[in-house]
């Protein structure tokens, strides 16, 4: 299959030494000679290097080709030699050798930066030489590998590296289904994972910090290829409710800007998830993210996490401790169950959000901070800034934009997605192959309400790891006594025992209705398996709805 450089108006042939490269930018059209001498068109001083190495050749179709004209080292593309005097079509990103020399072919767009892309060998040295020059002071970098990556998501990967680097960041190419990459500065698995998680890429990731896993490039590069990997949190993973996919583009949306953001829904919905993806899709993606669950930290305690306090505010305080709002400086703070804050500190957090200025505990002077909030209730915070319960200013402060997310009973087409990836994740955790949801186990879990939404649902799924020995997810696997009661959102109904007991036109339409078209849902409410709703559609000659998707 040939490979097309396609979509993006600039290509790029960058030449590796070590952690630095040459940028040649290609024409659009025509041939560039590459090789030692002075008369080609990309000249590489280098020993290994003929005088007329090799031929780029670039079409109207964006159609890129590599020709080695006789050289005495050869020219790879990958790890395969090319043959001389056939040209070789190269795809995006491609690794180039010419003799002893490393080269890159990357596709550009006019916001875009160039990134390295090279050898293992390279990237070593490149960490050898960070190692050295960043013990002479207080740097910090961080090393990353990303393995098991999908064949499939290679290239959106390499995509996705190139817009998220930095200048000084290095990254290997993929190998093995394996990268590695030098990112400067101090770095968590959290920080990456997150963002694979926003783009809906996956890979196991460990990684290792300079100074503090180790002072050379032995230590680091050992430390990432034997730490056990982690696997990226389920975040977006899942979005198959048209509701949810329009919640989410309205997420990306605000996110660019800093307006205060209230995401209100029940217990377990994925409120935390959605700030994180505001928070991942903003341009303080990477700042500090801060979750706060006012909750769940005793009230006595909960000024002094907030604003912090200096040594000597109170008996204990022995020594200055900064505040988790001073902390999320520059990037956002997520503020769960808002509506369980004290008075006191709504009014406090309300001085911060107008002024943009805290004071910690016992401290003269306040301290500039610039934050974004978002905020989290399962209450209805309108209601209770009307009654007094909240204070209404800063329901206003904080309700810039109000998202509501669905409950799990309103996004049934989601279930047996996200059940399959938490199944996945469990098993990895357990050193074991993900069971299969057989038939019968998807129409209970699409048919129950699940009232504790998808904490629930991932409960359920842990359960189901450890007791399914069998490779395929049945009945006697569900809290299946628990999930019968409720198998509706608006009728509950047992199921009938015997299926043969005939069902009316009239109540299949009915059930067809009231669920919107969903014949899995249908078919528990009327008390049958799916499989007996189909025969009873084919003997009515009805014709089997298209899956509907809405808000019951």
């Amino acid at each position: 299959m040939q490979l097309r450089v396609r979509g993006l108006p600039e290509l790029c042939l960058l030449i590796l030494e070590g952690d630095r490269y040459h940028r040649h930018v290609l024409p659009a059209t025509g041939k560039i000679t590459i090789g030692r001498s002075e008369d080609c068109d990309i000249q590489i001083d280098d020993a290994s290097v003929s005088r007329q190495h090799a031929l780029l050749c670039v079409a109207l179709s964006e159609m890129v080709t590599l020709e080695d004209l006789g050289s005495a080292n050869g020219t790879r593309v990958a790890e395969t030699t090319i043959v001389s005097g056939d040209p070789t079509v190269l795809g995006p990103y491609e690794i180039l050798r010419f003799g002893d020399v490393n080269a890159v072919l990357l596709r550009l767009g006019s916001n875009a930066k160039t990134r390295v892309f090279g050898a293992r060998t390279d990237f070593q040295a490149s960490v050898t030489e960070r190692c050295t020059r960043y013990t002479k002071g207080d740097s910090v970098f961080t090393l990353f590998s990303l393995s098991k990556i999908e064949p499939n998501q290679e290239d959106d990967l390499r995509t996705f590296l190139v817009e998220l680097l930095g200048d000084k960041d290095l990254v290997t190419s993929i190998e093995n289904q394996t990268c590695e990459l030098l990112v400067d500065g101090p770095r968590s698995i959290s920080w990456i994972s997150d963002k694979l998680g926003v783009q809906k890429l996956s890979a196991d990731i460990s990684h290792a910090q300079f100074p503090a896993d180790g002072n050379n490039s032995s230590a680091l590069l050992r430390g990432i290829r034997t730490a056990a990997p982690v696997s990226p949190k389920p975040t977006r993973n899942v979005l198959q409710n048209p509701d949810m996919v329009k919640l989410y583009a309205l997420a990306e949306k605000i996110a660019r800007g800093k307006i205060s953001v209230l995401i209100q829904g029940e217990t377990g919905t994925g409120k935390q998830v959605l700030a994180e993806y505001i928070h991942n899709a903003s341009t303080r993606s990477d700042e500090p993210f801060i979750e706060i669950n006012c909750g769940a930290i005793p009230a006595e305690l909960m000024e002094s996490e907030l604003f912090g306090h200096v040594k000597g505010a109170f008996t204990g305080a022995n020594k200055n401790k900064m505040g988790l709002l001073e902390a999320a400086d520059k990037g956002s703070v997520f503020l769960d169950e808002i509506g369980d804050m004290s008075p006191d500190l709504q009014t406090q957090l309300l001085r911060i959000l107008e002024d943009g200025e805290l004071r910690p505990i016992g401290a003269t002077k306040s301290r500039k901070v610039d934050i974004r909030v978002i905020a989290a209730t399962h209450v209805d915070l309108a209601t209770a800034s009307q009654t007094g319960a909240f204070r209404e200013d800063l329901y206003y402060r904080l309700s810039g934009i109000t998202l509501e997310v669905p409950a799990l009973r309103h996004r049934f087409d989601e279930v047996v997605p996200l059940m399959e990836v938490f199944l996945a994740r469990y098993a990895h955790e357990n050193g074991s192959r993900p069971a299969q949801l057989s038939p019968e186990a998807k129409e209970l879990l699409t048919a129950y309400t699940w009232p504790g939404n998808i904490r629930e649902l991932r409960n359920v799924a842990e359960r189901v790891t450890l007791l399914c020995e069998t490779g395929s997810i049945g009945l006697q696997h569900l809290p299946t006594t628990r999930m019968l009661a409720t198998v509706s959102v608006e009728h509950p109904r047992t199921t009938r025992g015997n299926t043969t007991q005939p069902i009316t036109q009239q109540e299949i339409e009915s059930a067809l209705t009231t669920c919107n078209g969903n014949q899995t849902r249908a078919a528990a409410l009327l008390g049958v398996s799916r499989r007996t709703l189909t025969k009873w559609l084919t003997r009515y000659d009805m014709p089997r709805p298209r899956k509907k998707s809405s808000i019951q």
